[in-house]
């Protein structure tokens, strides 16, 4: 998924996907990820919001299926600094890039820092 994402943002101009979402994640019988459904959302989106739901989608895969808002991520979109405290209870060591990736959207990392 995150490569499928890096080579979007690094198109000229940047694709951005805007309707990340596990339904949207195609996986084949060879384990190939394929993103769908990109670039056609109505909402504003930005590469910063990509990266956001990429990693909303790192903590459901992680928790095994948990959404940190159930099936709403209305409360993210108003405040995302109320998931540090539920990313706090993954028990992951994926925490510190789930966190950058979630909160500030001004310190949000690139899809490249992500990756590293």
């Amino acid at each position: 998924m995150m490569k499928g994402l890096q080579y979007l943002h690094s198109c000229t101009p940047a694709i951005i996907h805007g309707n990340l979402k596990p339904t949207n994640i195609l996986i084949d019988s060879k384990q190939t990820v394929r993103l769908a459904d990109f670039g056609l959302h109505k909402m504003v989106c930005t590469l910063q919001s990509d990266i956001q739901v990429a990693g909303i989608l790192m903590h459901y895969i992680l928790t095994g299926g948990i959404h940190p808002f159930g099936r709403s991520n209305s409360i993210l979109m108003e405040d995302p600094s109320v998931l540090a405290p539920i990313l706090h209870t993954t028990n992951c060591e994926a925490n510190d890039l789930l966190t950058w990736m979630l909160e500030d959207v001004n310190n949000r990392p690139s899809i490249d820092q992500a990756l590293r």
